[in-house]
């Protein structure tokens, strides 16, 4: 029994001392590409495995179910002064599958007379960040792939009339 519980501490140190998600395992592999934590999930941030996460999942027969710890993903704010981009994170990880699309919705805080440029961040099939246009005005939404990957939702914030910054809710 002593013998069982040293092997199973010798695994518990050596995991954490060398995560498989590391940044040294990827530069080892020499493939050049995002961070991996599973056989087919790409971690580009692994500042991301610190944060709530919120899972998607493949349902039965090609349906897809969202399956969160949260009961609801909260609103956050982006505030941008005047012709300055600003990228604003909502630090919850977004666990995707292959084909998943994730759905962004913004809208100009009723406190700013502005009105803003926002961009959303998705995936391509390599698991490369791209950023994607999801609308110019007071309010607006975008679906952008996401696939196998663990990442944070971000959007990029620009207030389009100068002297006036603004504040953009988003989800």
């Amino acid at each position: 029994m002593k013998k069982f519980g040293s092997i199973i501490l010798s695994l518990v140190i050596s995991a954490m001392l060398f995560p498989p998600w590391s940044k040294a395992s990827a530069e080892e592999r020499g493939d050049g590409t995002a961070n991996r934590i599973a056989e087919h999930v790409i971690v580009p941030d692994p500042a991301v495995l610190n944060d709530p996460i919120a899972y998607y999942m493949e349902g039965r027969g090609g349906s897809r179910k969202e399956v969160s710890r949260m009961k609801r993903l909260p609103w956050h704010s982006c505030t941008a002064p005047p012709g300055v981009w600003v990228t604003c994170s909502d630090r919850i990880g977004h666990f995707g599958y292959h084909g998943k699309v994730m759905s962004f919705s913004w809208n100009v805080h009723w406190t700013s007379s502005s009105s803003a440029t926002v961009q959303v961040q998705g995936f391509n099939s390599a698991g490369k960040a791209v950023w994607y246009g999801a609308g110019i005005g007071k309010s607006g939404s975008a679906s952008v792939p996401w696939g196998n990957v663990l990442a944070n939702k971000k959007v990029k914030v620009r207030s389009i009339h100068v002297p006036a910054g603004v504040t953009v809710q988003w989800q």
